[in-house]
């Protein structure tokens, strides 16, 4: 829970990047979803998840309690110990539906293209995506982000990267992030 951010990375990128052997498709184009088997549940205009009422009250507090305790508020340190469901205070380019497994919806990219070969995901973000201090989502900043978190040696994320080509995100167009993997994996 208190890594939910950083899981939801691994997971998108090891969705998108996942073994051809696994015999899975790509999204034949730009695409709002990717399912591992078959089609999303939601189409591309989906506005909520079928469990989710659109008209439930907004605002007010959310207290949650945990066991044990923390030394930072930075959900991607590797010694210390983070604030439990810290994570949760962070969008990610996908997210996942509670109703449907391994399948990813886009939440700050607008569509996501993956080839059926499985050797690169591009997104395309979204225009009215920003960060905590109001700045634009732009590739520039998803690059940087993504090396400053390999580079510290998330445990996980040097692994996935180095399936990717020299292990960075590239910035293919503006306002488009694209992971490229090696053919053969």
């Amino acid at each position: 829970m208190r890594r939910t951010s950083y899981l939801t990375l691994i997971a998108g990128i090891g969705l998108a990047l996942a073994s051809p052997a696994m015999a899975l498709t790509g999204t034949d184009g730009p695409a709002h979803g990717m399912a591992m088997h078959g089609e999303p549940k939601y189409g591309p205009a989906f506005s909520h998840f079928d469990y989710a009422d659109p008209g439930a009250l907004t605002g007010g507090e959310d207290i949650r309690r945990a066991i044990g305790t923390f030394d930072s508020l930075n959900p991607f340190i590797i010694q210390g110990n983070p604030a439990a469901g810290i994570g949760l205070i962070y969008d990610t380019l996908t997210t996942s539906s509670a109703d449907e497994a391994f399948t990813q919806y886009c939440l700050l990219c607008a569509t996501m293209e993956i080839p059926d070969d499985r050797s690169w995901v591009e997104y395309e973000l979204r225009h009215d995506a920003f960060w905590h201090d109001g700045e634009p989502i732009t590739p520039r900043r998803c690059d940087f982000l993504v090396q400053r978190i390999a580079r510290e040696r998330r445990p996980l994320l040097p692994l996935l990267l180095s399936r990717c080509d020299k292990g960075r995100a590239d910035r293919a167009a503006q306002g488009e992030v694209q992971l490229w993997g090696h053919p053969e994996s």
